[in-house]
């Protein structure tokens, strides 16, 4: 299965965004977020089997419209890229509510710096229902390397606590045609289980949350996706917006 990459369209999306205009002060948001965890799992695939700092920025915009700006630095060995920067993501999200229904089209773009694999891109569709259990419902197809289809869908749960906290659960499985998939056939690819133990540590603009995270998961079909050396994995995140 090839990896994610990308091309000088991404000055493009970002020169997209910026050129918004805003109308008021409180239009554009931007969200800081630093995360550090023991493994990077990404749709039930180990990618660092050793402790990973994953930096990303969010503008968004009041319209719907937001780019975000990801990244993956090792900080182990593993994949023979200690300390270095090897992905970034660049994701372009077109949102809209209709109530309590919220539907989301965009692109994302992946780039490997310091690595030998070939870049890739992808559109998306996301679908979900606000509710006491939220379902969503996310389709990505990729246009470049892959050319193939990945479905996710997922039931989140939300708790406001005492004292600032807040947790958020979310259980989902994942699909994959053969283009999408690392083993030789199409079918259910992936689930896992996610949690988010968020705490507000002040209030205001430019306020920082610090949230613990955990997750597992498992393969569902080893022809499509084989048994994986990371199923358990923790971290922390500081989150930031202004």
């Amino acid at each position: 299965m090839a990896r994610r990459g990308g091309s000088p369209r991404t000055v493009i999306l970002a020169l997209a965004l910026l050129a918004l205009p805003a109308a008021t002060a409180t239009a554009v948001e931007v969200r800081y977020e630093a995360r550090l965890l023991t493994s990077y799992v990404w749709r039930g695939i180990t990618l660092t089997d050793d402790p990973v700092f994953q930096p990303s920025v969010t503008v968004a915009h009041a319209n719907g419209l937001s780019l975000e700006v990801w990244g993956n630095v090792d900080l182990g060995d593993d994949n023979d890229t200690a300390w270095e920067l090897n992905e970034v993501c660049w994701t372009l999200d077109y949102t809209r509510r209709l109530g309590r229904v919220e539907l989301a089209v965009g692109a994302v773009e992946y780039l490997f710096p310091n690595t030998p694999f070939p870049g890739t891109r992808e559109i998306f569709l996301r679908l979900r229902v606000d509710a006491q259990i939220s379902p969503e419902l996310e389709l990505y197809r990729d246009i470049d390397e892959l050319e193939g289809t990945y479905a996710r869908l997922a039931l989140t749960w939300e708790r406001e606590l005492r004292r600032a906290w807040s947790l958020e659960l979310e259980g989902s499985v994942g699909w994959a045609d053969d283009g999408m998939s690392i083993g030789p056939h199409a079918g259910w690819h992936d689930a896992g289980l996610d949690l988010r133990l968020e705490r507000a540590l002040g209030a205001g603009g430019g306020a920082v949350d610090l949230a613990l995270l955990a997750g597992t998961t498992v393969t569902l079909d080893q022809k499509v996706l084989p048994r994986q050396p990371a199923r358990t994995w923790v971290g922390v995140a500081l989150t930031s917006s202004f």
